[in-house]
């Protein structure tokens, strides 16, 4: 190592004349102008400046792990951006899920209520009760031990109600409804 140390100076030292090199078997002193130098103190002053070199390409190597670092932190964050947003996208298609579903019941209840409301409707018949006034009569089929009454065809059709028309002879007016006061006139031969 040593001589290796020493090749180099000779080398990096052209300018410093041969007959002015003093050489024992362990230092080498070199002679410069007057100038007595140790080879062992230069060397260690080559060995930190070695040393230094090596401390540079290792802080070079750090800033480049640290670099690198960096970009796989950037990388991370982009691709923890990017879960994110897929579990949004997955928090909102379960709400859209959840309010098709909740329409799809919605629905469905409708649709009871108006199979309820049909099979309610198909009970009664439509009949002419007087000169174009219209009622609706229990059919005998679907009384099911309920007495033969007329409802309200205008409150059973728009409004949904069920409302049997009450006996109320005032005014020539055989008949009224109780919840839109519609009066009715009987032919109580044909009804």
């Amino acid at each position: 190592m040593l001589e290796e140390v020493m090749n180099e100076l000779a080398i990096a030292a052209p300018h410093i004349p041969a007959r002015r090199r003093i050489s024992s078997s362990h230092t080498t002193f070199i002679f410069d102008e007057g100038v007595l130098m140790n080879a062992m103190s230069f060397i260690a002053g080559v060995t930190q400046a070695i040393s230094a070199y090596r401390a540079a390409a290792q802080t070079l190597d750090e800033a480049k792990i640290a670099s690198a670092t960096n970009e796989l932190q950037i990388q991370l964050t982009h691709l923890g951006a990017e879960v994110i947003a897929m579990q949004k996208e997955r928090v909102q298609a379960t709400e859209r899920e959840g309010a098709a579903l909740r329409a799809k019941n919605d629905l469905a209840d409708k649709v009871r209520e108006l199979e309820r409301r049909a099979s309610e409707r198909d009970r009664y018949e439509l009949v002419d009760v007087f000169m174009g006034s219209f009622a609706y009569k229990l059919k005998s089929s679907s009384s099911n031990g309920e007495p033969v009454h007329y409802v309200c065809q205008s409150c059973l059709d728009n409004r949904d109600m069920k409302v049997v028309l009450q006996r109320h002879i005032s005014g020539g007016k055989d008949a009224k409804c109780p919840e839109c006061n519609t009066g009715f006139t009987f032919n109580w031969y044909r009804a």
